[in-house]
């Protein structure tokens, strides 16, 4: 049986998250925050369109930006307070919590593999990694996903 995302500790959450977003901020700015924190599609369909024509309807949708923020920011914190090891390890435990939170979709799951495998490399081997970062996540998605193959 498929588990569907709102039956878990996440998806109720993420549910939670976006129904305080509504109460307290009006419509369309409740739409366009739980699109930008949590990847959310649950907008007014004149809204979803005028983003769309207008060409910025990336800014919505969770993202490798979105993954860039909350490994970045876990980061800088827990080096106030821990090890650097360590602190990659809260960093990249946050990226995976968070691409829970958000839905496990394809496009974050792939930028939460390439976020983990960036922040355990120096800057100086993060060009060659690159390629090896995009296949190796395209190839769990694939793993992952396999039955879409047929």
């Amino acid at each position: 049986r498929k588990v569907d995302k709102e039956e878990n500790f996440f998806g109720k959450t993420r549910i939670s998250l976006i129904s305080f977003y509504q109460e307290f901020l009006p419509e369309p700015h409740a739409s366009l925050v739980g699109g930008i924190t949590l990847g959310s599609k649950t907008m007014p369909y004149d809204f979803w369109n005028s983003l769309k024509r207008t060409g910025v309807l990336h800014v919505v949708v969770a993202s490798g930006m979105n993954v860039s923020m909350v490994s970045g920011f876990l980061l800088s914190l827990s080096l106030f307070f821990l090890p650097r090891r360590r602190g990659l390890v809260l960093a990249v435990l946050g990226i995976w919590l968070y691409v829970l939170l958000v839905g496990f979709e394809a496009p974050i799951v792939r930028a939460g593999i390439m976020g983990g495998t960036f922040l355990e490399y120096p800057e100086k081997y993060q060009y060659f990694l690159q390629r090896k970062a995009l296949l190796s996540s395209h190839f769990l998605l694939v793993a992952m996903h396999w039955q879409l193959l047929q």
